[in-house]
């Protein structure tokens, strides 16, 4: 290689240009396919790519054309054709970076106090069974009133009557007394006919129902004999 250098530089070079951008496309290549794996950082534009210590793909090739330039101006031969050198891919434009979904906060469980306030509301009765329960209550009541008052009006009722009849029974017994005074003041005037009636007592009633006083005094021992309780 080192003879055919020194034989025909120009050939040779002309022979290597090829190879060598081969190796400096598929370099760049690889390079690209770095850049398009590496994800961007979180909130930031992705920078340049980090240099690996060489010279860029489009410096190299620069370098390579201006070392053939040199070595065709000392051998003097013809300059070489000026070899069109595939480009690098430009690199990939980063991805826009997608926002950050709204990650939801997980519930937090309910505390005693507020399963405590559930508790509380779903024993609370409903506002139907309230108005139920308050109409049934206020019946009741209304029931209970106006048992008391029939119970009130029944006591005053029986009052009025035991008066009345009380009232009764002491004129009766005043105006039996008062006839039995007289019918005593009449035996003593008449001596005769109390002994009659001592003898005969059929005769004696029969004597005191042929008068006024007689009957009436017949009707009050009849009510005192038969107290008249089915009014009571």
């Amino acid at each position: 290689m080192v003879a055919l250098l020194a034989v025909d530089p120009v050939g040779f070079l002309q022979a290597i240009i090829p190879i060598v951008l081969l190796i400096v496309w598929v370099f760049s290549q690889v390079l690209a396919g770095k850049a398009k794996q590496a994800p961007p950082a979180r909130g930031r534009r992705p920078g340049p790519l980090p240099q690996d210590g060489g010279p860029a793909p489009d410096n190299v090739a620069a370098e390579i054309e201006a070392f053939l330039r040199r070595v065709s101006e000392q051998h003097g031969g013809p300059q070489p054709a000026d070899v069109d050198m595939p480009k690098p891919p430009a690199p990939a434009a980063a991805a826009p970076t997608a926002p950050r979904a709204q990650t939801r906060r997980p519930r937090r469980p309910k505390t005693r106090k507020a399963e405590a306030v559930d508790q509380v509301a779903e024993a609370l009765p409903s506002h139907h069974e309230v108005a139920d329960s308050v109409q049934r209550h206020l019946g009741r009541r209304h029931v209970a009133d106006h048992a008391d008052q029939l119970g009130s009006i029944v006591r005053l009722t029986d009052q009025q009557v035991e008066r009345r009849l009380q009232a009764t029974f002491d004129h009766r017994v005043g105006q039996l007394e008062r006839a039995e005074s007289a019918a005593t003041a009449e035996q003593a005037t008449q001596p005769s006919a109390g002994v009659a009636s001592a003898t005969h007592p059929a005769a004696h009633l029969a004597g005191l129902l042929q008068s006024r006083h007689g009957i009436r005094q017949a009707i009050l021992l009849n009510e005192i004999l038969r107290r008249p309780e089915h009014r009571w």
